[in-house]
């Protein structure tokens, strides 16, 4: 590939990552208009038990951007997160395929914190995707949160299926240090402001 065509393929993508994590600051109540070409999305269930949504866009410029959604509460039925999807009452999907990228979900086998099971999951989407759509030219991997360390891990560990990755707010690293930290810090607030 051209360095140029390399380099407007990085903006693209970073632009894309970047406007959702931007977007996810937009309050709830901001108006939004929405794309000027709609989706077309089929729900369906994977092989391991997951739920996932693919979504093509009318003219589809053989990209595909794989969603990897945050923690689901382990009491919640298994489904696509619906709320993780929207951001300000506009859809992520839509607005991604508005700009010819096809986007794909999955909600992962089991809810709780599920990253080895979130990443084989995401691998079985994409086989799904280059199934019943055709292999696409680079598959980009986003996620937030928990979503963000399934895309590190997705990207590590499976380069031969994701081209790219954005991680956003992932506990990346020593996980277990994070952990470690988030709950002495939180011990150590508590003490000094009661309720």
């Amino acid at each position: 590939m051209q360095p140029a065509k390399r380099r407007l393929l990085l903006v693209s993508y970073t632009l894309i990552s970047a406007w959702i994590a931007c977007f996810a600051l937009v309050s709830a109540t901001t108006q939004a208009v929405a794309p000027d070409h709609p989706s077309t999305c089929v729900d369906s269930d994977q092989g391991s038990g997951a739920r996932y949504r693919i979504c093509m866009p009318e003219f589809w410029n053989r990209d595909l951007i794989v969603y990897a959604h945050s923690y689901v509460k382990p009491g919640e039925p298994v489904a696509v997160p619906e709320a993780q999807l929207t951001i300000g009452g506009v859809s992520i999907a839509e607005v991604v395929t508005a700009w010819g990228y096809a986007f794909a979900v999955s909600s992962y086998r089991r809810n709780g914190l599920a990253i080895l099971e979130g990443v084989d999951d995401l691998v079985e989407l994409v086989s799904i995707f280059s199934e019943q759509y055709g292999e696409p030219d680079r598959v980009i991997l986003v996620g937030a949160s928990e979503g963000g360390a399934i895309t590190v891990l997705g990207v590590e560990r499976h380069p031969d299926v994701f081209d790219g990755g954005r991680a956003l707010c992932g506990p990346n690293g020593d996980f277990q240090r994070q952990i470690d930290y988030f709950t002495g810090f939180r011990a150590v607030f508590d003490s000094f402001f009661q309720a």
